[in-house]
């Protein structure tokens, strides 16, 4: 299938010309933006979409904003601020009065122009009043894919998860692959910052075979880039800079600016994770992408610390309190706790930050960056000689880190813990841990009930390549049976053990 979307763009441009109705060569355009789109051709998609959006304005206002929203995830992607505001621009000159799914995108579109443009308060006020329009009612894929999208513009991890989850479901529904690619790619990080990694590497190795299969290289590389996250918080450097490569060639012929921020930010997470601030900083410092930069800001500010960088330190902080503040939401606020005791000098003023950070966790979902509050605040009582506190907090750090596998931070952890006069046991590794992402995906299935047709359906595959794997998820997890496999309640164990740490 790997030609079929240049194949496709090739037979829609020869089509354009013969076409007069508006209403249809604007689907022409929209067809053809996409598929740009899905290749990592950014402008041309852009170009393409917005030229469709203008025929259409007068015409059919509800289709043209469609349109713009597609044009505005390229413009996203490219960080083209000035496209951005022109696209927000001819969105809020159309006539489509009170209609609650018009006016959601027509907010989305002035919060993504906004926040392009660097004024973030204005963009992420602008996006949550249009999430509070876009509630589980709607059944619209384009109006859930562009909530799931504006859920990680303003920190909400729960709208992010959600929207793309039911997408998601509904494309396997009707057997939509590209649907499922371009869902997937996004659910993967969403499923990654809940603590659910098992899933999102699931998710992430599902959708780069169906990118591959059907030539969305854009898809490819968001793809790519998660996975060696995942794999750089669990210490695999190798894996990790493996994906890396692969993503990188992609965008080498097609800059993708959230991808290549991305990147940065996953080999800073690799120096940090061995210790060399200064070397990660300099992966850091050239962030742009408003996400990425909100996704890497705790990196940010550890390395500015680590490198002697405090004035740094603190601008990035400044910059996330302004987020946090305008976003609302718990896992932010307990970030900018943690970040300002990471360059408070006051021990006493430390303390209170690390209190507070944890505190806003409570009503977090992010396990990882909970640990990771645990770790520090740990390591801090134990150089202030306070052993028997710090162990409080080091414990369900590593309980944590071990859970997810993240290796290097367990060992840190373990590390702390012996130094406070306490020796922590390795944990054997979980069950899903011997599972292979695929194999891991078809478990879960197979978990649910599904018999192996259903699960090849529900996956794009053979059921005979279903029988196959699902005799290596029995042999790896010794069972013998569907029931037994069942039982075992795959990734459900990660996060209640997360949660029951933090409940200490």
């Amino acid at each position: 299938m790997t030609g079929l979307l240049p194949q496709a763009a090739r037979l829609i441009a020869a089509a354009e010309p013969l076409v007069e109705d508006p209403a249809l060569l604007a689907n022409c355009h929209r067809l053809r933006g996409s598929i740009e789109l899905a290749a990592g051709t950014s402008t041309t998609a852009i170009n393409m979409l917005v030229t469709g959006a203008r025929r259409l304005g007068g015409v059919d206002p509800r289709r043209s904003l469609e349109l713009l929203a597609l044009a505005a995830e390229g413009a996203s992607l490219s960080l083209d601020a000035d496209a951005s505001r022109a696209i927000a621009e001819l969105a809020s000159s159309l006539d489509v009065g009170d209609d609650e799914h018009d006016r959601f995108f027509i907010g989305l579109l002035v919060g993504f122009a906004h926040h392009l443009a660097g004024d973030r308060r204005s963009g992420i006020a602008s996006i949550r009043d249009a999430l509070a329009i876009a509630d589980d009612e709607f059944d619209d894929v384009d109006l859930m894919l562009a909530a799931g999208r504006a859920g990680f513009y303003v920190g909400d991890d729960a709208a992010a998860l959600r929207f793309h989850t039911r997408i998601v479901n509904r494309a396997r529904s009707i057997g939509s692959i590209g649907c499922l690619a371009i869902a997937g790619a996004r659910l993967a990080l969403a499923e990654t910052l809940a603590g659910r990694w098992s899933e999102a590497n699931a998710t992430a190795e599902e959708t780069l075979r169906l990118a591959e299969d059907t030539g969305q290289r854009e898809l490819e590389a968001h793809a790519l880039v998660w996975l060696a996250l995942i794999a750089a918080w669990q210490g695999d450097e190798e894996r990790s800079r493996a994906s890396l490569e692969r993503a990188r060639a992609i965008t080498a012929a097609r800059p993708m600016s959230l991808v290549e921020d991305a990147s940065r930010w996953v080999l800073a997470t690799i120096e940090l994770g061995v210790g060399r601030g200064a070397a990660a900083l300099a992966q850091l410092e050239p962030i742009s992408h408003p996400v990425v930069a909100v996704l890497a800001s705790l990196d940010r500010v550890e390395a500015a610390v680590a490198a002697d960088r405090p004035d740094l330190a603190r601008t990035w902080l400044e910059e996330l309190a302004v987020f946090a503040q305008a976003a609302d939401v718990a896992w932010a606020r307990a970030r900018v706790a943690h970040c300002g005791a990471a360059v408070a000098a006051d021990p006493a003023r430390r303390e209170t930050l690390y209190q507070e950070a944890l505190r806003e966790h409570d009503a977090s979902s992010r396990p990882f960056e909970r640990a990771r509050t645990e770790l520090a605040y740990g390591e801090f009582l134990r150089r202030n000689r306070r052993r028997v506190d710090a162990r409080e907090h080091l414990r369900p750090a590593l309980e944590t880190f071990a859970a997810l596998g993240a290796r290097q931070w367990a060992e840190r952890a373990r590390a702390e813990l012996r130094a406070s006069g306490e020796n922590a046991r390795s944990r054997r590794a979980d069950p899903e841990a011997r599972l292979t992402p695929q194999e891991f995906q078809i478990a879960r299935f197979v978990a649910q009930g599904l018999s192996n047709r259903e699960v090849a359906a529900q996956l794009f595959l053979s059921p005979r390549t279903i029988d196959f794997h699902l005799r290596n998820v029995f042999t790896k997890l010794e069972i013998a049976s569907r029931p037994e496999l069942a039982t075992l309640q795959l990734d459900a164990h990660a996060p209640a053990r997360a949660a029951e740490a933090t409940s200490r």
